[in-house]
């Protein structure tokens, strides 16, 4: 996976290994060029968005810690995954302050802090209203392209949780179980793989 920053975008492009699937859509695209963004938490994104579609070895543009890397492969078992390049020392996580309700569709809620994520047809770019934070992104086309078969599959709204965080000094992100559809083993190893980067997630109403 590489990620291309130079056209006032963020564009991750997936390239499929030998055991990899082909995604429909081959590219996760966000509106907004995060002006900071580790590198474990950028893999944690682009993962998640493409997570329906990997199997083998997953080869990053740059190297991530080693527990991320683990979780990242705990993520995925049964499936064989091998995340690489590896950095050799420790990196250093960030650590936000706020807590957000990450939102999708709908109408944003201004009484709280929230991270609303809209297609790129209604929205181009970011946009603040007191305590709401929009941002449009090509995630939900992933989301609903996804294989059915995937207990991965609805995951790059999660992804986008984890790129912009660093921005918006997130520590947790609050959303809807019922906007996931994912089941509660999937989504504790979700919160486990959030939790390796330094992020909070808490799905509300999940069994």
């Amino acid at each position: 996976m590489t990620a291309d920053d130079s056209e006032r975008k963020l564009v991750i492009v997936a390239k499929p290994g030998e055991l990899d699937a082909t995604p429909i859509i081959p590219s996760l695209v966000l509106d907004y060029v995060p002006r900071n963004l580790s590198p474990d938490r950028l893999a944690v994104g682009a993962i998640l968005a493409f997570a329906p579609y990997i199997s083998g070895q997953i080869v990053l543009d740059r190297q991530i810690s080693a527990l991320t890397a683990q979780v990242i492969e705990d993520l995925f078992d049964p499936i064989w995954v091998n995340v690489a390049p590896l950095h050799p020392a420790n990196i250093p996580l960030p650590r936000g302050k706020q807590r957000r309700r990450l939102t999708w569709g709908g109408q944003p809620d201004v009484l709280q802090h929230s991270l609303r994520l809209v297609d790129r047809s209604e929205s181009v770019g970011i946009s603040v209203r007191d305590q709401a934070v929009t941002v449009s992104t090509n995630a939900l086309d992933l989301n609903a392209v996804a294989p059915a078969n995937s207990r991965l599959s609805g995951m790059a709204a999660i992804g986008m949780a984890s790129i912009l965080a660093e921005d918006l000094d997130a520590s947790i992100f609050d959303v809807d179980a019922g906007l996931m559809g994912a089941d509660g083993e999937t989504l504790r190893r979700v919160s486990r793989l959030m939790s390796a980067t330094g992020l909070g997630l808490n799905v509300e109403g999940a069994a």
